[in-house]
């Protein structure tokens, strides 16, 4: 494993180690992953912005425009499931990860379905500094 590898490389990893429930994550990695995988959240509410709202406003009767609308929309629902669901599979590994980096299991992230304070917990536990192991 790299030591500090550069924020690129750190999406790579997470999308790599989608199943991957063994390993460690430190906090920098961790934190890092996370807001780049929110930069590109953002990045596809964009595009999804563009497409049904500013081409919807300009609505044309012309057949073409509409094909084109309906193409677009398809394949942003395509891409927009097929990296969710790879996300969400990275996520969860990410997150427990993290929590086998501070000594703790993975079966802590149950907390996340706790109304309210189980998300609260899990926060803090995922800003703790990592733990020396052997």
């Amino acid at each position: 494993m790299v030591k500090n590898p550069d924020p690129i490389s750190l999406l790579g990893l997470f999308y790599k180690g989608a199943f991957k429930y063994d390993e460690r994550t430190n906090r920098r990695d961790f934190w890092i992953t996370i807001f780049l995988n929110f930069v590109i959240a953002l990045f596809f509410h964009g595009i999804w912005y563009l497409i049904i709202y500013v081409w919807d406003a300009e609505k044309s009767n012309a057949m073409t425009s509409y094909h084109l609308y309906f193409f677009f929309t398809l394949v942003m629902i395509l891409v927009s499931f097929v990296w969710g669901v790879w996300t969400l599979f990275s996520n969860i590994s990410i997150d427990i990860r993290r929590l086998h980096d501070i000594n703790r299991s993975g079966a802590w992230l149950l907390l996340v379905f706790v109304p309210f304070i189980g998300p609260i917990i899990l926060l803090i536990m995922y800003m703790q500094p990592s733990k020396n192991y052997l």
